[in-house]
């Protein structure tokens, strides 16, 4: 009997560099992107659970404190509850926020926050760019807080009555701003 005639294998083809930097950028992408569904998934539950409790209307506007609600208002609990939200990602932070409607535009709004908050001791602080063009801020400054008051147009239906959502925001820091 003849033994077939098997040759010992080759030395072995060294794999390209390549594969390797293949293989840790598709692990490292596949982990980003479930790292970004686990993140984003977290925060559509939180904020459908913030949004699905109940808003106390009353408690809403008592922890604005002694910021002056501007008269003709009406209170805007699904604003208030965006608003409510925004400020639950900051646990620690000590931010309060009312919505409101109007038919009265920013600028006598404002004008009015400016004189009321004014005698309270608030002084204006200078304007900041508004990338959207769409609202108008205003933010106040004392030394222990401060008052943002932000208006935003609404959308109505044509040759209908303009209207505004006034939202406030009520900052409390730790320690004077400098």
């Amino acid at each position: 009997m003849t033994s077939p005639n098997v040759s010992p294998p080759g030395p072995k083809r060294p794999r390209s560099p390549w594969v390797w930097v293949g293989l840790g950028c598709g692990t490292a992408l596949l982990l980003t992107f479930g790292g970004c569904v686990l993140l984003f998934g977290t925060i559509g539950q939180r904020a459908a659970q913030e949004m699905g409790k109940p808003l106390d209307r009353q408690e809403a506007i008592a922890k604005l404190g002694d910021t002056p609600i501007y008269q003709p208002s009406t209170f805007n609990e699904t604003m208030t509850k965006g608003a409510r939200l925004g400020s639950s990602i900051f646990p620690g932070a000590m931010v309060s926020a009312a919505a409101f409607n109007t038919s009265d535009g920013p600028d006598k709004v404002i004008g009015w926050y400016e004189q009321q908050l004014a005698a309270k001791g608030y002084r204006r602080m200078p304007e900041q760019f508004n990338p959207n063009g769409k609202s108008k801020q205003a933010t106040f400054q004392n030394k222990s807080e401060g008052i943002i008051v932000q208006m935003d147009d609404v959308a109505g239906a044509a040759g209908s009555q303009k209207n505004y959502t006034l939202l406030l925001m009520r900052m409390r820091f730790s320690k004077a701003p400098s």
